[in-house]
């Protein structure tokens, strides 16, 4: 049996009818100066010009997989390309994502070489039509606590040991804090999480409906219920602070002033 090569990275994709915007997430890859990595794009079925545009562009790489088929979701779409993966570390740039500069995986790897970290994360640019802010990961991001306040470390600045999946994947139960769950399971059983304090990546955000909304506070509600039960009253009590306009107002400032630079 062939043996399979192994790579420092697996970068992953996973887009659905993308046509927009998969052409400059997959630039930005391959304008990375550091190349041992492999490329796996986790197509949903789109049908549109996707696949067109991924095949172009991809097409003189020996180093990339791509898969198009139905899923269920963006997770089980993630979960699918994990099982695919050889990189030491494993790391999600889906579509709309961009590298910040084309030296992010060879300043990672420089890092990461220092201790052969768990898991490392960096800061990401936010962007939508009309904003544009850096948000900061710093080191409380790493500890149980933070999550109190609803957030997690966005999979966009997040570097991973493949091994950690193979211990646990995302829970396709979760619609959108799956990432949130899986974090917490890891801080929970004393996995190092370690910033790097540097920019990842551009993230293109759309704002949640509000069904996303409450599905993002259900879900969060039963991971902290699941992981840090004992002080999830802080949660329930930020959700009704942020009911008063006031409140909110507060909240959102001291936000931007900790978390967020423009």
């Amino acid at each position: 049996m062939k043996k399979m090569k192994r790579y420092k990275f697996t970068i992953i994709t996973v887009c659905y009818n993308a046509e927009k915007y998969i052409t400059n997430t997959i630039k930005s890859l391959l304008q990375q100066k550091f190349l041992d990595y492999e490329y796996i794009i986790k197509d949903g079925g789109s049908s549109d010009r996707t696949m067109e545009y991924i095949y172009m562009l991809t097409s003189s790489m020996k180093n990339v997989h791509i898969v198009s088929e139905k899923d269920n979701g963006i997770y089980d779409a993630m979960n699918i390309a994990i099982n695919m993966a050889n990189g030491d570390y494993v790391y999600f740039l889906n579509a709309g994502d961009c590298f910040i500069d084309n030296a992010i995986l060879e300043k990672t790897a420089k890092f990461i070489g220092k201790k052969n970290f768990d898991v490392v994360y960096g800061n990401v640019a936010l962007i939508n039509q009309s904003n544009y802010c850096i948000k900061k990961y710093g080191k409380i991001y790493s500890r149980k606590i933070f999550y109190l306040s609803g957030d997690c470390i966005c999979h966009q600045a997040m570097f991973a040991k493949r091994a950690l999946f193979e211990r646990k994947q995302f829970d396709i139960k979760y619609k959108v804090c799956a990432d949130k769950e899986w974090q917490l399971y890891f801080l929970s059983q004393n996995v190092e999480f370690v910033p790097m304090y540097f920019e990842i990546a551009e993230v293109l955000i759309d704002g949640f409906s509000k069904d996303h909304r409450s599905d993002f506070e259900k879900e969060t509600c039963e991971c902290l219920e699941k992981y840090c039960k004992p002080n999830q009253w802080i949660y329930q009590l930020i959700l009704k602070l942020k009911k008063n306009k006031i409140c909110l107002c507060i909240f959102r400032f001291a936000e931007g002033q900790i978390f967020h630079k423009n």
